[in-house]
């Protein structure tokens, strides 16, 4: 199954041979296989923290891959005037990690019917959000991250009741004596 959603993201800036990169954040993703989405439950989430060896300063991203039955879509953004929920992605952290960015997603697409209303749909192809993190100066031991979403999810004649995923992730974590 393709993916949607990374194609602009560049990893951060390689300083040293244990920061993130381009090829292991690909290669996690694509290992990152959410459940087959069934008519009761038409989406289905899967989530992973990606990084290598974190010790402070160094990347640990949120990875978070969406799967859509065809003709169901989630909404990515919905005017006050609209009766639907908005999409609102969640990522919870201790202090052992520091956003770095804001979440990156694939693109929205326009509503059919509603105006001024952009909705995220996977058909064919999964959906991927991801946000950078970096190791902040206590982190050591082992963060734990939760990633999810709270979302309402329609097709053409229905709409489902507003639900909320959530995953949580582990990271272990390197003091700065163990990067050292």
């Amino acid at each position: 199954m393709a993916i949607i959603g990374f194609a602009h993201w560049l990893p951060p800036a390689a300083s040293s041979a244990d920061e993130l990169s381009l090829e292991r954040f690909e290669l996690a993703v694509l290992e990152l296989e959410p459940a087959a989405p069934v008519s009761r439950d038409p989406l289905s989430m899967r989530a992973a923290a990606v990084s290598v060896n974190p010790g402070p300063g160094d990347a640990v991203v949120a990875a978070m891959k969406l799967r859509i039955m065809p003709g169901w879509y989630i909404y990515a953004k919905v005017p006050p005037e609209q009766p639907f929920i908005e999409t609102e992605l969640i990522l919870e952290h201790g202090p052992e990690l520091l956003i770095v960015d804001d979440w990156n997603g694939p693109p929205t697409l326009p509503h059919k019917t509603a105006a001024n209303t952009r909705i995220y749909e996977s058909g064919a192809n999964d959906l991927l959000f991801f946000r950078e993190l970096a190791v902040s100066e206590q982190g050591s031991g082992e963060a734990t991250i939760t990633v999810g979403l709270r979302y309402q999810i329609c097709d053409a004649d229905y709409c489902l009741p507003p639900t909320t995923k959530t995953q949580q992730l582990a990271v272990a974590l390197l003091s700065e004596e163990d990067s050292s």
